[in-house]
């Protein structure tokens, strides 16, 4: 089941933790400093993995793209010019 989703390898040490914490290995104040998060995160993490499984404690990704990108052709024209200050012509 872990491996039919595409997660960082941060998803995946999630999802280990996690495993350590429901099989009671360690305990989930543990787990928070393992995975630098609360304690309180750790447990709603847990609850979600438990009901819904390892999709969705992925990460989720933004479908929109990031509000302060600057367009195609402007960084082009930046590129340009920096070269062309800093570097001579090219």
């Amino acid at each position: 089941m872990l491996f039919h989703y595409f997660g960082c390898i941060g998803d995946i040490q999630r999802y280990k933790v996690l495993q350590e914490v429901i099989g009671k290995r360690i305990k989930g104040v543990k787990a928070a400093e393992i995975l630098k998060l609360t304690p309180v995160h750790i447990s709603r993490l847990k609850a979600r993995l438990l009901e819904d499984g390892f999709k969705e404690i992925l990460r989720k990704r933004s479908a929109l793209a990031p509000q302060r990108k600057i367009a195609q052709v402007l960084e082009d024209k930046i590129i340009s010019l920096k070269r062309e200050l800093y570097f001579g012509l090219l």
